[in-house]
């Protein structure tokens, strides 16, 4: 049986915040630019990375970033 993380949309599983974070993460821009950036603790950016690979069944930054594009989800316009 497929995982559900496989077939069920990126935006569906993420948090509006945590798709905010996949936007600058797939900007390349480092948690401490994407704290800044969100007026949040790098520590804060660091956990909801964890939150979000784990909720994707993912282990990098890469695989987020191509998990968004092959789901079709798109990211907000900046």
């Amino acid at each position: 049986m497929a995982s559900s993380s496989a077939t069920t949309s990126v935006k569906e599983r993420l948090t509006p915040r945590e798709m905010q974070i996949a936007e600058l993460v797939a900007q390349r821009l480092t948690n401490a630019q994407i704290s800044a950036a969100l007026w949040i603790t790098e520590h804060t950016v660091k956990q909801a990375l964890k939150r979000m690979f784990r909720k994707l069944e993912i282990s990098s930054r890469a695989e987020l970033v191509a998990r968004i594009a092959k789901s079709g989800d798109k990211l907000a316009a900046s």
